[in-house]
Order: structure tokens, then sequence, then C-alpha cells
């Protein structure tokens, strides 16, 4: 009968240590809820802000978009050229009309 008295008595100290390393984690739960419910909320505000985010990436892709930039340099230089000749020409035809 003391055995079975001892025995009983170390179940229920098993018991108790596993009730108390629930409780334990129970208790480290609860004390994260609120930051876990701080972030879900920043996050919903986050996602409203999506499109907002979308348009200014585009707008900041377009500003920044140098694909065409070879082109438009080769452009301007053709352009550069085309005045250059014109001022030519007209500064010849103004010296033929001089003489």
């Amino acid at each position: 009968m003391a055995s079975n008295v001892k025995l009983e008595a170390t179940k229920k100290t098993k018991d108790d240590s596993h009730v108390k390393n629930v409780a334990h984690w129970v208790e480290t739960i609860a004390q994260k809820v609120p930051v876990v419910q701080d972030l879900e909320k920043r996050l919903d505000i986050m996602q409203g802000l999506d499109p907002l985010m979308d348009g200014i990436l585009k707008e900041m892709h377009d500003c920044t978009d140098n694909s065409r930039l070879e082109l438009l340099q080769k452009k301007a230089v053709k352009k550069e050229q085309r005045h250059k000749q014109l001022a030519l020409a007209e500064n010849e035809t103004d010296n033929q009309a001089d003489n």
C-alpha cells in the first residue's frame, strides 16, 4: 500500500510539472497575442496601400527607364548635326550674298 501511495505521488508530481509546463506555454502565447494583433493590423494597413504603391512604382519605373536612352542620344546627335549643317549653309548663303 505504501508503494501505491508513492506511485500516485510520483504520478501527481509528473502531472503537476506537465500542467505547469503547459501553463507556462499558454502564458507565453497570451503575452504575444497583442503583438500578433498589432502585426495583423499593420499588415491590413499595408495591404490597403498596395494599389497606391503599385502606381508609385510604375511612375518611378517610367521616370528611370533608360531602355530608350541610346536611341534618344543618337537622335539628339543627328539633330545637332542637322542644325550645324543648316547653320553652315546659311553662313555660306550670307557670304555669297555679301560678295
